[in-house]
């Protein structure tokens, strides 16, 4: 599960599971289900990987999978 979950992801005393330091239970309540939780540093990584491999030229983000304003400010 460790190359499926965030880099951030973990588990709380009370076995929920966290994401970027916050409860996602305490985000559920907060905001409903479905939920979407986006981790800044799991993106911020894997672009470092590609940008690493490939020309920052040839690395493109799929909108399609996952179009908001802030994902757009992360890519831009």
């Amino acid at each position: 599960m460790k190359d499926v979950l965030p880099l951030t992801a973990s588990t709380s005393e009370e076995g929920h599971l966290m994401l970027g330091g916050m409860d996602s239970v305490a985000l559920a309540e907060e905001f409903g289900t479905p939920l979407i939780v986006f981790d800044r540093e799991t993106f911020e990584a894997r672009a470092r990987i590609y940008t690493g491999a490939l020309e920052a030229s040839h690395v493109h983000y799929a909108g399609k999978s996952f179009c908001c304003v802030a994902i757009c400010e992360l890519v831009e």
